[in-house]
């Protein structure tokens, strides 16, 4: 039977039709489905409580050790007794004394406009006692005018315990006593070497200056095995700061002199 010539079109176009559709559902079937999006990385909530930052330790310095004290040696003290050098190292209980009051130059706080500040500011050459410091503050003077150095929170420390303390300023041979002292002073001719092993509350360690000098003095607040916490003026914080370091690490090693017991005056009975 043979088809009329319309009816054979609209055949190819059906078979046509039916092979586009057919291969429309073939790739349809082998496409990949697109690629979801990575979804955004869940932010962690943060914590209202901040923690407490740990301790600096020693190879961040954390006890630079300040530079030498400025100004004229302290005058010379004509009233010092004649039986001064009967002297003897401070008790347990004397460097429990000293230590805490060192340790009241480092927890200070005090507040200026809307900002609140602790520990004394450091100074070159500063002296001035916490209460002082406090007085002043409130009483509208800048903090840039006042403030402490290394020597002067061990000599304000060390009057704490005995307001008439002494200082021998030369060797013993030829006794000068002074009302107050620098660094170097108070390593040659004030203190009883002390191993750092033995080091206790109100000892003091001597930092190594530039030339190998005596560049600084902290006072000891305490030890536990090779750690060794102290209250130092520290002129990078630019304040007074209650830090620590270890007896057996490279700090130590390199910017330590060495510890001493302070020896004060026994009075004579």
């Amino acid at each position: 039977m043979r088809m009329c010539p319309g009816l054979r079109l609209t055949w190819w176009a059906l078979v046509l039709a039916s092979l586009t559709v057919l291969a429309g559902m073939v790739a349809a079937q082998e496409s990949p489905a697109p690629a979801e999006e990575a979804p955004a990385p869940v932010e962690e909530a943060a914590s209202s409580v901040e923690e407490t930052p740990a301790p600096v330790e020693e190879t961040a310095a954390p006890a630079e050790a300040p530079p030498a004290q400025a100004g004229p040696a302290p005058a010379p003290d004509k009233e010092a007794p004649a039986a001064a050098l009967n002297r003897r190292p401070l008790t347990e209980e004397e460097g429990r004394a000293v230590a805490l009051a060192a340790l009241a130059f480092a927890e200070v706080t005090y507040t200026i406009g809307d900002e609140t500040f602790q520990g004394v500011p450091y100074r070159w050459g500063g002296r001035v006692s916490v209460a002082e410091f406090l007085d002043r503050v409130a009483g509208g003077d800048g903090v840039e005018e006042l403030g402490v150095d290394a020597s002067g929170v061990a000599v304000a420390a060390l009057r704490s315990l005995s307001p008439a303390v002494r200082f021998l300023a030369g060797p013993p041979e030829n006794p000068v006593w002074w009302e107050d002292a620098t660094s170097g002073v108070l390593y040659e001719y004030n203190v009883v070497p002390v191993e750092p092993s033995q080091l206790r509350a109100g000892d003091l360690i001597f930092f190594r200056g530039s030339e190998g000098d005596v560049g600084g003095v902290a006072v000891v607040t305490g030890r536990s095995g090779s750690r060794v916490d102290f209250v130092v003026a520290s002129a990078r914080q630019g304040r007074v700061i209650h830090t620590f370091a270890r007896t057996d690490g490279d700090y130590w090693r390199s910017q330590i002199l060495g510890g001493g017991r302070f020896l004060i005056i026994e009075p004579e009975s």
